[in-house]
């Protein structure tokens, strides 16, 4: 699916998988990853992924706190199954979203409740 970007895309694929990228345009580290994350999603058909700008789509985020990037929430059914900085190397998050599904469990117990208005 292509990456939708809040108020610049239909925002009716957004499914109850969703994959989302907390990132920042003046992030280096963030504008390399979103090319990558551009092309990955366009691959996966089961996610919708999200792309939130910390300062454009302040009002989505509220009082989440972002300490690095990319941080990543990833949502199966509803349910946060995953909240954290990871490394931006694509391959991380492909073996994370592969790690998922092969266990049909959250990958880290404790997550905190993240309801995004999108």
């Amino acid at each position: 699916m292509p990456l939708i970007i809040p108020n610049s895309n239909d925002n009716n694929f957004v499914s109850s998988d969703m994959i989302v990228c907390f990132c920042a345009s003046w992030c280096s580290t963030c504008i390399d990853y979103k090319k990558k994350l551009e092309i990955f999603s366009n691959s996966i058909t089961e996610y919708s992924f999200i792309w939130l700008d910390i300062d454009d789509h302040e009002h989505l985020i509220g009082d989440i706190e972002i300490e690095n990037f990319p941080t990543i929430l990833i949502k199966k059914s509803n349910k946060n199954v995953f909240f954290g900085t990871i490394s931006s190397n694509i391959l991380v998050l492909e073996k994370m979203l592969s790690t998922f599904n092969e266990n049909k469990s959250t990958l880290f117990k404790d997550i905190i409740n993240i309801d995004l208005n999108l």
